[in-house]
């Protein structure tokens, strides 16, 4: 995001639509609720529950999630249907160990 866009939301010159501030409240880690003031509250009960640590030693496991958040519903769907295809296949599973994978 540009500065001077960022500027003219802080001075309320500027309206933030709903898209952008799903992805503020993921980059900042908080909920739309808080960063509205609608709530003091970082993070909802209901948003603790739902988002799962991430193991912040696993560099392609962080890139994967933020690539996934920052897909819209048809492109988070199609990333979603990759993976399990690759899962499916048994080609690139570890140790060939899925119970029901395609032979390759």
């Amino acid at each position: 995001m540009p500065y001077t866009t960022y500027v003219s939301y802080e001075k309320n010159e500027r309206s933030v639509n709903s898209e952008t501030l799903v992805l503020l409240a993921n980059f900042f880690d908080c909920s739309v609720d808080y960063l509205l003031g609608r709530t003091s509250e970082v993070k909802t009960e209901k948003d603790k529950k739902i988002i799962a640590p991430i193991d912040t030693e696993d560099d392609n496991k962080q890139k994967l999630l933020s690539n996934y958040d920052n897909l819209n519903d048809s492109g988070q769907s199609k990333l979603l249907d990759y993976s399990a295809d690759l899962v499916s296949s048994g080609r690139y599973v570890k140790n060939n160990q899925l119970f029901g994978a395609k032979e390759a």
